[in-house]
């Protein structure tokens, strides 16, 4: 049976509602009618602006979660222009600020290229000086050859700097009110900031004084947790011409990713920034702030790296630089630089980068001309941007092709003299070495047998097919920059032939034919032994080492671990391992190349210096590779090995430029092989960490 709604419940409805209606319609009259003219009065004279919050750029951490990078809050001295020129005084405000500033010697940002008093002239300019200056005077329509004296009294008038500010303060006003027209002249300028990251006096300065128009605004910098990494973890930096189209949601004060992981996960690190509103009343006085818009923190970052290994890496290879220099006359070259590589073999993780000399982010920006400026190039990091001849540590590559194609087994022999000949040409090996397999001649690196195993590929070919499959000359995978390097062969010379023919051309010579390349026997045993002009990145390295010790699976290099939420709560992504190919050639020949490398470190050309670690056996090789120099002491060293042999965890790849023979290297590796199986404590008081090489 239905319900009946009672009349009168419904006509107490309606006068419920007709009472609402009733008060709002009053409301309405006496905001629009009764004080309608206040309240236009009102709107007319406050001012609403809209400002950027800048978002929280994500942090940094490495493999175990230590903190590399991460932010610290600033406080920047900016201007609220609307404020500050609805007073009337602009002029005594800025110079009322300025005079603050320099009495605590707080520096502040003023870039007009004319000299602080009178009789005024043109100061020496930079480039980015000269280039603004010519934008100022081209947008404001003045003749590029206005002299000093001509600029200032135009940008007194124009800026209204009356009489009653002696030229030293008058120079000082329109120096910051240039800086602010800039803006206009240029519209790719960030926003101008006064003075960054000051402190509390000048703060209570600010507010003490009154400056309206003068705003204290929270930023934040860059803080590091490490001295080191410094070329992976890279730099930010204000945008530039060219990334304000890139990053075209970007304010255009906004600091970006330059280099390194700042650069590569710019768009995970950068967040999302907020807006505030900001309204002002005719006195100047801020009535309302409101945030329209909240700031979205960027994500955070988790590497692959072991930041306490990359010490331990850094300061020994370091160290070693600088003793191997301290043992050389004034006469003789000195090491310049050096490279170590730490992979995971499981994974392809990379544990550690390590790259000399190199530098610390921390003052990067105060250093960075003379850092650009140094011969031995410590921006540069050798990890991947630069190649080496791999010298003996080639050989790994030449005795597996020579087994791949049938050449020789596993036992066969071959007789080392201690003089190879081919033709009218005589090769020398570093001894006299008897009867070596293939164990043997990695164990001892004996020349003479991987000349012999040259001689009989019946093509460099054959050579080039198997180092590409190990990855030596081709991409690691790695998320980085990295340079390619080359195999050197037919193949790579007639490409660098069809590419660059006048550099083919000087560096080889005339050719029989157009699409040919003159290539000798001689060519291919250098190739085999890892002179000639193969290069490659001590990444590539480990990634060759790394296939080798998996009996031929090659993995995909990475430096990241995850990717995380600006609070840990959620794994926006997280790294997997990568098969990029398999090596055609059965398990026994690994094995039987790995039993070469673990003599090698049992009685061969490692073992006078590896270390003794108890219960781990080690593989290893070394490698001295000439330099077009060509004096022993521009050799570069090498040493390469993995660890435990039987159960391989860790591959090592240690370069030192012009440090003469391989052994020279082991050193390095030791100081990472006994951290790794003691997890030792890193000494922070050893000397020579970061140093910059002579």
């Amino acid at each position: 049976m239905e319900k009946i709604v009672k009349p009168l419940r419904i006509t107490i409805i309606f006068v419920l509602l007709a009472l609402i209606l009733t008060v709002y319609v009053i409301a309405l009259y006496d905001i629009q009618i009764v004080q309608g003219e206040d309240y236009l009065e009102i709107s007319q004279n406050n001012v609403t602006t809209s400002t950027t919050v800048e978002a929280s750029r994500g942090d940094i951490y490495d493999r175990n979660g230590e903190l590399l990078v991460s932010n610290k809050a600033i406080n920047n001295i900016t201007f609220n222009w609307t404020a500050m020129s609805m007073t009337g005084d602009a002029n005594g405000i800025i110079l009322a600020l300025i005079r603050g500033a320099e009495a605590r010697e707080i520096a502040y940002q003023d870039s007009l290229p004319i000299t602080s008093d009178s009789p005024f002239t043109y100061t020496e300019m930079t480039e980015t000086q000269e280039m603004r200056l010519k934008a100022y005077l081209t947008y404001n329509k003045l003749d590029e050859d206005t002299s000093a004296v001509e600029f200032m009294a135009y940008l007194r008038s124009t800026y209204k700097v009356d009489a009653s500010y002696g030229g030293a303060d008058a120079r000082a006003i329109v120096g910051v009110r240039y800086e602010l027209s800039l803006r206009y002249a240029i519209p790719s300028l960030p926003a101008y900031v006064f003075a960054e990251d000051v402190g509390t006096d000048f703060i209570a300065f600010v507010g003490e004084n009154g400056l309206t128009g003068v705003e204290v605004t929270e930023s934040s910098t860059r803080q590091y947790h490490t001295k080191y990494a410094a070329q992976i973890l890279g730099t930010i930096g204000l945008m530039d011409e060219e990334e304000t189209e890139k990053y075209a949601d970007y304010p255009m004060n906004a600091y970006v990713g330059k280099s390194g992981i700042e650069l590569l996960y710019e768009s995970e690190l950068h967040g999302t920034n907020g807006t505030q509103v900001t309204t002002v009343n005719a006195d100047g006085a801020v009535v309302g702030v409101s945030t329209s818009k909240e700031a979205q923190p960027g994500n955070n970052v988790y590497l692959t790296l072991d930041i306490k290994m990359q010490e331990v890496a850094e300061t020994a290879l370091n160290n070693k630089i600088n003793e191997i220099n301290a043992g050389r006359s004034s006469g003789q070259n000195k090491a310049t630089g050096g490279a170590v590589v730490v992979m995971d073999i499981q994974t392809g993780g990379v544990l550690t980068m390590a790259s000399a000399p190199t530098y610390d982010l921390s003052t990067y920006s105060e250093e960075i001309a003379s850092l650009s400026e140094d011969s031995n190039k410590p921006l540069l990091n050798r990890t991947i941007q630069q190649t080496y001849s791999p010298g003996s540590t080639f050989k790994m590559c030449t005795a597996l092709t020579a087994l791949s194609i049938g050449e020789i087994n596993t036992v066969t022999t071959v007789s080392c003299t201690g003089l190879y000949h081919i033709g009218d040409y005589t090769y020398k090996c570093m001894g006299t070495h008897g009867a070596q397999n293939v164990v043997g001649a990695l164990a001892y690196s004996c020349n003479y047998f991987f000349y012999d195993m040259a001689n009989h590929l019946g093509s460099v070919t054959q050579l080039e097919n198997i180092a590409a499959q190990l990855g030596l000359g081709q991409s690691t995978g790695i998320e980085l920059y990295e340079e390619k390097g080359v195999m050197d062969g037919v193949t790579y010379r007639k490409a660098l032939k069809a590419s660059d023919p006048e550099y083919f051309a000087e560096v080889y010579g005339e050719t029989y034919g157009e699409d040919e390349v003159n290539w000798y026997d001689g060519y291919t045993l250098n190739a085999a032994i890892g002179q000639g002009d193969s290069r490659f990145t001590p990444l590539q390295l480990a990634g060759y080492l790394c296939t080798i010790a998996n009996n031929g699976t090659r993995l995909s290099a990475t430096i990241l671990e995850d990717i995380k939420t600006y609070d840990d709560s959620q794994v926006l992504y997280e790294q997997t391992t990568e098969v990029l190919n398999e090596v055609d050639a059965p398990d026994d020949y690994f094995t039987a190349i790995k039993q070469g490398m673990y003599e090698s470190t049992q009685y061969g050309t490692s073992s006078s210096n590896i270390i003794k670690i108890d219960g781990v056996r080690l593989a290893s090789k070394t490698g001295t590779a000439q330099t077009t120099a060509g004096d022993k002491d521009t050799d570069n060293s090498l040493f390469v090995c993995f660890a435990p042999y039987d159960d391989p965890q860790i591959a090592i790849v240690v370069v030192i430029e012009y440090g003469a023979a391989g052994s020279n290297s082991i050193s390095v590796a030791n100081d990472i092989l006994d951290y790794y199986f003691t997890k030792g404590e890193v000494d922070d008081s050893v000397a020579g960490e970061n140093t910059m090489l002579p």
